[in-house]
């Protein structure tokens, strides 16, 4: 007598509660991994916008000498290190119309609203990412805003706009440092501009959600 095999098959029932399943995850899981892969390339443009200002500073300082030789002042010295960085230039106009806008028009760090103030020397870098350069020779250094996402894109301060400091004698560096430690070396500058030390050291935002818990020796992430 000849055996018939059964073959083993999912019922409709089955392949539904499967498929159904297998979508929440995917609703849970990918705004997630989005987000992670946004941040990830938010902190390598950061970093390559150090590299370029670093590079930029470095060209300066060879081909005018040391800071305290130079003869100019104020907006002149802005294009001393400005010469070296590759993009379009605003210039020091307020940058209201739209043919003008090199930097986000709502963003106001402290009293400054960037995109308005003449002080700063705003350009778009080839790569598209805005920057609002401010000399403050009183403290021997320029003032450097950054937005990622270029003038249209995203205004939120130490998500999509960040700041460095470039000292006339020592270089780059990012706000925040010196600035953004407390006891125990507890992290301590919230989601302010700077914030923008912690997430060029360490690779990652995560003062924008356990910001209270971190710590630079002990909790670099909010895992």
């Amino acid at each position: 007598m000849n055996k018939i095999n059964k073959i083993a098959a999912f019922t409709l029932a089955e392949v539904l509660l499967v498929l159904t399943i297998i979508g929440v995850v995917s609703v849970l899981v990918l705004p997630s991994i989005s987000d992670s892969y946004k941040e990830d390339e938010s902190i390598a443009r950061l970093r390559k916008i150090e590299n370029d200002l670093d590079l930029a500073y470095q060209k300066s300082v060879t081909t005018y000498g040391d800071y305290t030789t130079w003869s100019v002042t104020g907006a002149n010295r802005v294009t001393q290190l400005t010469e070296f960085l590759k993009g379009n230039a605003c210039g020091n106009v307020a940058s209201t119309a739209s043919s003008l806008q090199c930097f986000p028009p709502s963003v106001t760090i402290g009293t400054e609203k960037i995109s308005d103030n003449t002080e700063y020397y705003k350009m778009e870098l080839d790569d598209g990412t805005s920057v609002a350069i401010k000399p403050d020779d009183t403290n021997a250094k320029y003032l450097v805003y950054v937005a990622l996402s270029g003038a249209t894109g995203g205004h939120v301060i130490a998500k999509d706009i960040f700041g460095f400091n470039i000292d006339y004698a020592n270089g780059v560096s990012p706000m925040g440092e010196g600035n953004d430690r407390g006891a125990n070396d507890a992290y301590t500058a919230a989601q302010t501009i700077n914030a923008t030390n912690w997430a060029f050291i360490n690779g990652n935002m995560d003062y924008n959600k356990c910001a209270d818990t971190l710590n630079w020796k002990t909790k670099k992430t909010c895992d």
